[in-house]
């Protein structure tokens, strides 16, 4: 019998799944995900002058972004699990589509990088729910190829980033931020409409938020960010003790965000 293809719809819990519309617009995600983490990395010199600011500032526009997403990964695929995969991707989607505009429109350097760590907080909900969509929407023999798939679009985007950036900065560093608006919109609508509704079934063993944890996850990885950005000795004792805090509130914890 010959082994059917990503693109053929198959019967799952009872609906006809578009695998490969999912599949798709998963690996678009990975990919926006993956180039806006380091899409202004060449064009930091024609924001400066645009905002009037220094570059060093505006490192915090890659900073911020990053720390958003990974401070916020593990809480936003347990929203996934509480709240439906389905519908809580594409309200990360929704969240970094807007905020991309604002992105675009901010007016001084302070208002980009709030703007940013918001789009990064997207991000992390795009990153946390891609990979078990894919996974309830294909058969276990073809799921370690569609995740394949999933995985180049995000290492090609990573590479992909500083070279988009800097072409969209000669005709002005906004559409930097512009561009994703358009592609978060039909991401969504198509999202929206082909994908099942058994994909929002919610996960009723995986447990409420714990916030405890990710605020000290995230005091954590802001450490780590800030001594990389400034190589300030201080901060080594305060991420130190925020991941000896977060050992212990998770060892404690009868809802852990990491599951041991």
């Amino acid at each position: 019998m010959r082994r059917p293809s990503l693109t053929t719809e198959v019967e799952t819990e009872g609906h006809r799944l578009p695998r490969w519309t999912i599949l798709s617009v998963t690996t678009l995600s990975s990919f926006m995900a993956a180039v806006d983490s380091n899409i202004v990395t060449i064009a930091l010199p024609e924001m400066a002058r645009g905002l009037s600011t220094g570059i060093s500032l505006l490192g915090w526009v890659i900073t911020g972004y990053i720390l958003a997403a990974a401070a916020l990964v593990l809480q936003s695929g347990k929203l996934g699990d509480n709240y439906g995969k389905k519908r809580v991707y594409l309200i990360g989607f929704a969240v970094f589509g807007v905020s991309s505009a604002f992105c675009g429109l901010s007016q001084s350097a302070y208002e980009l990088i709030a703007f940013r760590v918001v789009q990064g907080a997207g991000a992390s909900v795009l990153t946390a729910t891609s990979i078990p969509l894919i996974f309830a929407s294909f058969p276990p023999a073809e799921r370690g190829q569609a995740i394949g798939v999933n995985s180049v679009a995000w290492a090609v985007g990573a590479v992909a980033g500083p070279l988009v950036g800097g072409v969209l900065a000669q005709i002005d560093w906004r559409f930097i931020f512009y561009v994703n608006v358009p592609i978060a919109a039909a991401a969504i609508v198509v999202g929206a409409k082909r994908m099942p509704r058994f994909l929002d079934a919610k996960d009723t063993g995986a447990g409420g938020l714990n916030l405890v944890s990710a605020t000290l996850l995230g005091v954590t990885v802001g450490a780590v960010m800030l001594w990389l950005s400034f190589f300030d000795w201080r901060l080594i004792p305060v991420g130190a003790a925020g991941l000896g805090f977060f050992a212990l509130a998770e060892s404690r914890s009868g809802n852990p965000i990491l599951n041991r």
